[in-house]
């Protein structure tokens, strides 16, 4: 189960479905965080256009600059590291 993390979300809804419908397939098939981030940033590459970057993991920082409405923070239950997805 993929939720929203508790920080305003400041992406379209019709894009924010698309991303977590996305990760749910990735998680089906792949562990390594490294190569989720991979597969998310280079879907969103070809499917979105632009540059997108997607950090996974379970505990880290970031500080992103992003184009206004492309950032999400969603995270899957308990054992799934959060991710940040953001257009550039």
């Amino acid at each position: 189960m993929v939720v929203l993390c508790h920080v305003p979300q400041d992406i379209p809804e019709a894009l924010q479905k698309k991303a977590i419908e996305r990760v749910v397939e990735v998680l089906q098939r792949v562990a390594v965080a490294k190569d989720i981030a991979s597969d998310m940033k280079k879907h969103f590459d070809q499917e979105c256009g632009g540059t997108w970057h997607c950090v996974v993991g379970r505990s880290f920082g970031c500080s992103v600059t992003h184009e206004t409405k492309y950032l999400l923070f969603f995270r899957q239950a308990a054992q799934m590291p959060a991710l940040a997805a953001a257009h550039v």
